[in-house]
């Protein structure tokens, strides 16, 4: 993975379709996943992002409890 200054900056001012193609996003997606997957069926969660601010990772979630979602394979 090549993370040198430059490179984190190209991709930061790549388009957005981009950016959430590359390996470390896809990785981030991947470990959120397998986290939010491995919560017990009654839990409640919440998911922040952060940069220069908070985020709630799902929209008008803020300050609210998240179930998690039961998948169907």
């Amino acid at each position: 993975m090549d993370e040198s200054v430059v490179n984190v900056i190209r991709l930061r001012n790549m388009p957005e379709s981009r950016r959430i193609a590359a390996a470390k996003w896809r990785r981030t997606v991947a470990t959120v996943d397998w986290l939010t997957s491995q919560l017990p069926a009654k839990a409640k969660f919440q998911a922040y992002a952060f940069n220069t601010r908070a985020r709630a990772l799902v929209p008008g979630s803020d300050g609210r409890w998240l179930e998690r979602a039961t998948r169907r394979r």
